[in-house]
């Protein structure tokens, strides 16, 4: 008497770490380590990307205020995390953070004290 084959016996067990969102399908049906990977890079490579384009922003919004006291009536930079979480999700609030941080920090002239700056990347981060 024959049995049939348990197919869940058969497929092979993909251990790693547990990831969020649709991952493409390896031709076996499978998802695949290289798959997950790739994903992986590209959304750190957007990570990176956002980082860099938001310290852009804030210096050309710097360059383009009337002067040191009188604020541009827009916020590129801020308009870019906006979009940046609504895209991404809010528990990547921290990276706009470390952004805002890096930004202020990297900034030409005086700065503000260092826990001016790590207050206002907070205030940043729970808005």
């Amino acid at each position: 008497m024959a049995t049939a084959p348990n197919p869940a016996a058969s497929e092979p067990v993909v251990s790693g770490p547990v990831v969020s969102g649709p991952v493409p399908p390896a031709p076996n049906g499978l998802t695949s380590r290289r798959a997950v990977a790739q994903r992986d890079l590209r959304k750190m490579a957007a990570w990176a990307a956002f980082l860099i384009v938001y310290w852009f922003l804030d210096r050309a919004d710097a360059a383009l205020s009337a002067g040191p006291l009188q604020p541009a009536p827009w916020d590129l930079s801020g308009g870019l995390a906006f979009a940046f979480l609504v895209l991404e999700g809010p528990w990547l609030a921290p990276l706009a953070a470390v952004a805002e941080f890096i930004s202020a920090r990297a900034a030409p002239g005086s700065h503000a004290p260092l826990a001016a700056d790590v207050a206002s990347a907070a205030v940043l981060a729970a808005t």
